[in-house]
């Protein structure tokens, strides 16, 4: 969450030592607080903030990302960018202006990036969409054309044109794969690059008669890692604190039109299974979006396919949570923050991965579904069915998802939701329901967030199962801290959501700080300190099973962003049961205290070459373990590139002799070919030690319109330890075809 990727926590003792332990996590951290005078404190948003006034085009605009038409020059530009981080509230190192045209179809923005540096000083690994900004030179604008402060549409591109898009909700909520109907065109030169971007009118949501947008441009100079803005904004929050935001003024957007978009496909599977016949099966199908108001959308699906989906990443488990995989299906990222409610990724009463994907991860058939989403400056609505049909061990089942929202006063919110799920009569037994009905609530008052959710469970008219959380955070360019109270029912049961643990009362604290003196030598940007406490006891009788803490007391931070760091972490584990987090290998009931140190160096991911190294050593339950992780990316240029890493894991002295010492491995390789943005082949290849799965998956896109493509799919997955009903290899080559066309 802030930069620390997830690791096992760990910390020792019963009850009393374990709430002792998550509050001594503050100390460590405290040796800096006496500095943090010293640093840009954060700033309330400005009573009148920066303005920019957009003119009508009185020509056409030819989109070639070189800004050479008259319009471009007759329009006015705007204020010089000031710099968020590292040096927030000074000039910009580099100079940037923007200028914004629009005509009866179109929002244009054109926006010159000056680089004393030129094209060598430039950043660009690889040309995927919804690239990570912060690895990239990229140049952000964001939307807020609803002027509610809080609803927020991003459009990014980088200097060779790959394109990235996102919807967000009050600066927490994040649609990174939603994907938009624009264009954009891109140009380098010795004096730095051009954008030029054209926005359909139809792809944003305003009110009729609007004449002012919320507006912020963001950009970043990926070499000095630096991010600087049109609109300024404290370093701790991001450019979608719409509140923070510009005003784009001048506007006269036509009548907000029909704005019905299609994206029907057609598809060809030829697949092959161990034990099974070859089979070919033609498919078709596809989605409808229809915007019947600014304020409403309406989407219809049939027959869904999520083939060119990327796949899951391969991941080895040591922890008794269920791990969270996220949503990758643009039908279900659509609008998704509507729906969003729960915590952490812990407890998430809806969660859109349990619809047409069985509990092992494998497809289930869509046969229909259907979206509405109402948003005002005041409320937020949506409700959502779809019909799965049976597959495998999954039965034919219903979901269907109803939310409210309503804003309270700037930045705060309550609302409402329910969920359903009704599995069809299977094996004789009869149909089966599950109903979650819950309120959740959003508080901000400058730096502090409180949050808070109560749900109940329901199955088959059982009596209800309660489950909910509280949390508060404090955030500023220095130190944010977390703090959150999770309760979930011993038979709680979200069957359209996602439980990491059942009967269980979490408590966790996180906490990160960021030092920036003035002694610090050349290079050095930060020295920074994170750490993070959990306690787990069982609810339904408040025995303790769980007490961890990590710690990075020291993490240096570079300009360049090379990190380094190293961990302490520890933790203590109550087993009512047998747990086996490895297959074979099962540590008996009992309890256990152990901890392991850590060390991490970590590279600039923007450069042509970077690596990442890790290693752990320590104990794991009764055994001893270490572990070792190694990364290197390769980029020699914009349309290639390559990455390898490999885990290995080492248990020993485990409980039962025989098995003498335990390797685990994990394998991943990624490689991009990229003739352009639009036409590119990726390729991943996983192996995984301890499921025995091999897997395969390369890809070939060709986007020969805006959200219209041409895949190429194929897929290969080896198991060795294969369920009954599973065959012990699968192969599939896919040819899918879609088209977007908006009316």
């Amino acid at each position: 969450m802030v930069g620390a990727p997830p690791r096992v926590p760990s910390c020792r003792g019963r009850r009393a030592r374990a709430l002792a332990a998550l509050a001594a996590l503050a100390s460590p951290l405290a040796w800096a607080g006496a500095a943090r005078a010293q640093q840009s404190p954060t700033f309330p948003p400005p009573a009148d903030p920066p303005a920019i006034k957009a003119e009508r085009a009185a020509g056409p605009v030819q989109l070639d990302g070189r800004l050479d038409e008259g319009d471009w020059a007759r329009a006015r530009p705007t204020a010089p960018f000031v710099q968020s981080n590292p040096a927030q509230g000074q000039p910009s190192s580099e100079a940037t202006e923007a200028r914004v045209l629009f005509d009866e179809r179109y929002l244009y923005v054109g926006v010159r990036a000056h680089d004393r540096a030129g094209t060598e000083g430039l950043r660009v690994p690889d040309l995927r969409r919804d690239f990570d900004p912060e690895q990239y030179d990229t140049i952000m604008l964001v939307f807020d054309a609803l002027r509610d402060g809080r609803t927020a549409t991003g459009f990014e591109a980088n200097p060779y044109g790959a394109q990235g898009d996102l919807q967000a909700l009050d600066d927490t909520l994040f649609e990174l794969a939603w994907d938009g109907v624009w264009r954009v065109a891109t140009a380098r030169d010795a004096g730095g690059w051009t954008a030029e971007f054209a926005i359909p009118w139809k792809t944003l949501r305003y009110a009729p008669g609007a004449r002012e947008f919320g507006f912020q441009i963001e950009r970043t100079l990926r070499r000095r890692n630096e991010f600087s803005s049109w609109a300024p904004h404290p370093r701790a929050f991001s450019p979608f604190r719409m509140s923070y935001a510009g005003r784009l003024t001048g506007l006269e957007p036509p009548r907000p039109p029909l704005n019905l978009l299609a994206r029907p496909y057609v598809a060809a599977r030829l697949g092959a299974a161990s034990g099974r016949a070859t089979e070919l099966r033609p498919d078709a199908g596809g989605e409808l979006r229809w915007a019947p108001t600014p304020n409403a959308t309406v989407d219809l699906t049939v027959n869904t396919d999520f083939g060119e989906a990327e796949v899951d990443r391969q991941v080895i488990n040591l922890r008794r949570n269920s791990v969270f995989f996220p949503e990758r299906r643009q039908f279900f990222l659509e609008s998704a923050s509507v729906f969003q409610v729960g915590n952490d990724q812990f407890l998430e009463p809806f969660f859109s991965r349990r619809i047409g994907l069985s509990d092992e991860g494998r497809r289930v058939p869509i046969d229909a579904g259907a979206r509405a989403i109402w948003r005002t400056q005041g409320e937020n609505a949506g409700a959502l069915f779809v019909r799965t049909r049976p597959a495998g061990s999954a039965p034919g089942s219903e979901f269907a998802v109803a939310r409210y929202s309503r804003n309270v006063g700037e930045l705060s919110r309550v609302g409402a939701f329910l969920t359903a799920r009704r599995d069809d009569p299977r094996g004789g037994a009869g149909a089966v329901v599950n109903v979650v009905p819950g309120f959740d609530g959003l508080y901000r008052k400058g730096q502090v967030t409180l949050q808070g959710m109560a749900s109940a469970s329901s199955t088959e008219g059982g009596a209800p199962q309660p489950a909910g959380f509280v949390a508060a955070a404090y955030e500023s360019n220095q130190f944010f801290t977390r703090l959150s109270e999770t309760y979930v029912g011993e038979r709680y049961d979200a069957r359209t959501g996602f439980v990491a643990r059942s009967d269980v009362i979490r408590t966790r604290q996180e906490i990160f700080h960021d030092w920036r003196p003035g002694f610090l030598p050349a290079g050095l940007r930060a020295l920074r300190a994170y750490g993070n406490g959990e306690v787990y006891h069982r609810a339904s009788d408040g025995a303790p099973q769980e007490a961890s803490g990590y710690l990075e007391p020291l993490w240096f931070h570079l300009d360049t962003s090379d990190d380094a760091w190293f961990s302490v972490e520890g933790s203590w584990q109550s087993l009512d049961e047998p747990f086996s987090p490895l297959r074979g290998v099962t540590f008996p009931a009992g309890e256990y205290s152990y901890g392991s140190l850590g060390a991490v160096v970590r590279s600039d991911p923007s450069r042509k070459v970077g690596f990442e190294v890790r290693g752990y050593t320590g104990r794991y339950y009764s055994a001893s373990w270490q572990r070792a992780f190694g990364k290197l990316q390769l980029a020699p240029l914009p349309h290639l590139y390559a990455l390898a890493s490999y885990e290995l894991g080492r248990f020993a002295d485990l409980p039962d002799p025989a098995l003498g010492p335990r390797l685990t491995h994990l394998f991943q390789s990624e490689l991009r070919v990229a003739a352009t943005p639009k036409l590119q082949l990726a390729g991943i290849a996983q192996y995984n030690s301890d499921a025995g799965v091999a897997s395969g998956n390369a890809r070939l896109s060709w986007e020969f319109e805006p959200l219209s493509f041409v895949y190429l799919v194929y897929t290969d997955a080896r198991r060795r330890y294969a369920e009954d009903d599973e065959p012990r290899r699968e192969q599939q080559l896919m040819l899918k075809i879609t088209y977007s066309y908006q009316l």
